[in-house]
């Protein structure tokens, strides 16, 4: 496996992370430390359903939209219920922008956007600066997650036109980060590590622990993908150790998995690394993809238990170990073709292939190596319409960009 099909590979588990890390950021209240779930409802019980209950509920909402849908659904149509009893316009524009997340969650993306444009309207006919601000910031991510990046960035920017001088740190530092993804999507790293900066600070300004962790794994990433592979090892690290403090079971497998592919690449592309030894990269590639195989059979990830299974598979091929580089090849190829992972067939059908070369099995080769060649050219067609597509993303995000730029120093 040549250093860019390691990339190719890193890059379906970069964009499996993504689609997770948009939707834990869709929330424009942050996680409480000290609160649990059934305190907020016992506060919440004892409050008069009133436009005071309705402002305090955005905390048990976004709490229940990440465990349960069903009571998160329940307490929107009960928020939309009071707010029209008592004509408050705020909390109804509030119901709409939640019901849109609700969708959003369900990547139902044309309801979701139909009611947050309900609730825009409403929020922008009693000039709610604040409230317009949480919804663009919604909408962003609902066009940024549909692929659609320039819509997104327009939406973001509009965002934290209206609330960058506020006192907002959170939303400002969410529009941040969102931002900062983008750019990575269309490959702008030196941008998006800015963005990543910002959000970072923000956040831990505010100490919401949980942000904190996932800008580090976006930025972590971030770096990766440009070949920083000191500094992303050194901020994913950092990552695993908070997600470890809060049990963030979900991200800590990210960020095992990233330090491992970190120093897989090292080792397969020869970086040099001050701190270890390059005879011990691979042996530190393979304890940490590990930790993260285990992390997963202990909380079911198994979409991207297929990357894993292939590079841990990969890494025994280059010990010599083929019986266990086998095996885990194997068990990537079954779940590869569950989930459809173009790139993980390619590689896992490849790795087999020269795994039977190896072990004198011409018959068994011969039979890969076709498969491997029929995955290859369809990734390979795959990859050509993308490439062009993201080309012209990346050029009128850049046009998109220089024009905002311009309409800020006119301003200043």
């Amino acid at each position: 496996m040549k250093s860019y099909k390691l990339f190719a590979t890193i890059e379906r588990m970069k964009f499996f992370y993504t689609i997770i890390i948009f939707i834990l950021l869709l929330s424009c209240n942050s996680y409480s430390q000290e609160m649990n779930l059934d305190s907020i409802k016992v506060k919440l019980d004892q409050m008069k359903k009133d436009s005071v209950w309705i402002e305090k509920t955005g905390l048990l909402f976004d709490r229940l939209i990440e465990r349960d849908m069903n009571k998160a659904e329940i307490l929107n149509h009960e928020i939309f219920n009071v707010s029209r009893k008592l004509r408050f316009q705020k909390g109804i524009a509030l119901a709409y922008k939640e019901r849109g997340d609700i969708f959003w969650y369900k990547l139902q993306f044309d309801s979701a956007k139909l009611f947050l444009d309900t609730a825009l309207a409403v929020y922008q006919k009693s000039n709610d600066k604040k409230g317009i601000a949480s919804v663009l910031t919604s909408m962003g991510i609902n066009y940024v997650i549909n692929r659609q990046e320039l819509k997104g960035a327009e939406m973001l920017y509009k965002s934290l036109e209206l609330c960058e001088n506020s006192d907002d740190k959170y939303l400002i530092a969410l529009n941040y980060e969102n931002l900062g993804l983008i750019n990575d999507r269309v490959k702008n790293y030196q941008k998006a590590e800015s963005y990543h900066r910002k959000a970072l600070e923000l956040f831990k300004q505010i100490n919401n622990i949980d942000k904190i962790v996932f800008v580090q794994y976006n930025y972590g990433s971030s770096l990766m993908e440009s070949k920083r592979f000191q500094e992303a090892i050194n901020y994913l690290k950092e990552g695993a150790g908070l997600c470890e403090k809060v049990k963030n079971n979900f991200f800590l497998t990210g960020f095992y998995e990233g330090i491992g592919n970190c120093y897989l690449m090292m080792d397969t592309m020869n970086s040099s690394f001050q701190s270890v030894g390059k005879d011990s990269l691979i042996h530190q590639a393979l304890y940490y993809l590990q930790k993260s195989e285990k992390e997963i059979y202990k909380y079911g990830y198994n979409e991207n238990l297929a990357n894993i299974n292939a590079k841990i598979g990969f890494i025994y091929f280059r010990m010599g170990d083929y019986v266990k580089a086998l095996s885990y090849n194997e068990k990537a190829l079954e779940l590869a073709k569950k989930y459809h992972l173009l790139n993980v067939l390619t590689d896992a059908s490849r790795q087999i292939f020269e795994i039977y070369v190896a072990l004198r099995n011409p018959a068994k080769a011969l039979e890969f190596h076709q498969q491997y060649k029929f995955w290859n050219d369809s990734m390979y067609s795959a990859a050509k319409s993308n490439k062009i597509e993201q080309l012209y993303e990346a050029f009128e995000f850049e046009k998109k960009e220089a024009l905002a730029k311009a309409e800020q120093d006119k301003k200043d």
